[in-house]
């Protein structure tokens, strides 16, 4: 689910990049080149993956101790 995430955050940072330098070139008449900071870029997504997975191990641990018969009747107890 985290891969989801980084890819629509990437594609909706490269459209309003683009659409800033139009708007720029638009209004002011100045339109500077497009650079990527690949190196920041890369280093952000490594870090929501860290921060993601982590996040979710505890429970995953929890969840993969629990007998099922437990885990089906505190779903059940839910109702």
């Amino acid at each position: 689910m985290w891969k989801v995430g980084i890819i629509l955050g990437l594609g909706a940072g490269l459209e309003l990049s683009v659409d800033a330098r139009r708007l720029t070139g638009t209004v002011l008449g100045y339109s500077p080149p497009l650079v990527l900071p690949w190196l920041p870029i890369a280093l952000g997504c490594l870090a929501v993956m860290t921060v993601s997975i982590s996040a979710s191990l505890w429970p995953a641990l929890n969840v993969a101790r629990a007998e099922p018969l437990e885990l089906l009747q505190a779903g059940r107890a839910s109702i």
